[in-house]
């Protein structure tokens, strides 16, 4: 059996501490997943679907630079896009935010 990867554990924990309702903590993880993978789309999108996150700007940005890799995976990739959509609706980037759900 293969030992899971850090950005395995470390989502894992974070839905376990969205989960017991400790939402700071499981963002630091999801966090975390998304600084072990650059483009862990899970890890954004898991953000996003907290309802709450408000992403920084360096986040967004660095979530627009890995999107459109030719290398990412088509799972990432729509993960990335829904993180995107999400973040840039909060913000009122409506047209934007369209282009990316």
């Amino acid at each position: 059996m293969e030992a899971p990867q850090p950005v395995d554990l470390h989502l894992s924990i974070a839905h376990a501490l969205k989960t017991l309702g400790r939402s700071p903590e499981a963002i630091e993880s999801y966090r975390s997943a998304a600084a072990a993978r650059p483009s862990f789309g899970d890890a954004y999108w898991s953000l996003a679907n907290l309802k709450t996150y408000a992403f920084t700007d360096a986040e967004l940005k660095h979530m627009r630079a890995e999107e459109p890799k030719q290398d990412i995976s088509p799972v990432d990739r729509f993960h990335l896009c829904f993180a995107l959509g999400k973040a840039l609706e909060d913000r009122g980037g409506y047209a934007e935010s369209f282009e990316y759900y």
